[in-house]
């Protein structure tokens, strides 16, 4: 994705009221299906022609079916909403106090993302906005070699199927280093 054409999108939608300056320094990571590193300001339009409202989010690029790229905002919230539906399906209590102490439901959870039709999701909240993401289990890759570390098959069930914290014993870090770390799947790359 060339600048010249991201900076055509940024200005052909105004009316989410993102500047280009706002969202260049984060182009890097959006680039790679993430959203900006931390919040920017934004100023949208309520409806066409009608008042602003300034508030502070996340961006990221999403590919739209006929090839074009759109930037989609991701607004702040003062809090996370932890009682309102999610795809139809309310979150246990359980949920819950997972995603307020860890950011992480802890577990899979079947969603109705495509009606009529119930899938098991990860679910993450994202700290920076406080609000859900969701991403299905189908979606994610599955690997059984995660950083010079075999995974069992219990292992593997664990994290993938059920979305549960898993202790890797020696892996190697980006350094090189060896060391133990618990991993858990983070579902912060939106659907």
């Amino acid at each position: 994705l060339s600048i010249r054409r991201q900076r055509q999108m940024c200005i052909r939608d105004r009316r989410k009221g993102i500047r280009w300056e706002d969202m260049e320094p984060h182009l890097r990571a959006m680039s790679y299906g993430h959203k900006s590193n931390g919040l920017i300001d934004m100023n949208p339009e309520m409806e066409p022609g009608g008042v602003r409202v300034p508030t502070k989010g996340r961006v990221s690029l999403e590919e739209q079916p006929d090839g074009s790229i759109k930037v989609r905002p991701h607004y702040w919230q003062e809090k996370p909403n932890f009682d309102a539906p999610l795809y139809g399906k309310k979150l246990d209590s359980e949920t819950k106090t997972n995603l307020e102490l860890t950011g992480n439901a802890g577990k899979t959870i079947k969603l109705e993302i495509t009606p009529g039709k119930k899938e098991p999701c990860y679910v993450t909240l994202d700290k920076m906005t406080n609000t859900l993401e969701v991403m299905r289990v189908a979606d994610f890759p599955k690997r059984t070699n995660i950083k010079g570390v075999e995974l069992s098959k219990g292992q593997q069930i664990d994290l993938y199927d059920h979305g549960k914290k898993i202790l890797l014993e020696g892996m190697t870090t980006r350094a090189g280093y060896k060391r133990d770390a618990y991993i858990q799947i983070l579902s912060l790359i939106h659907i």
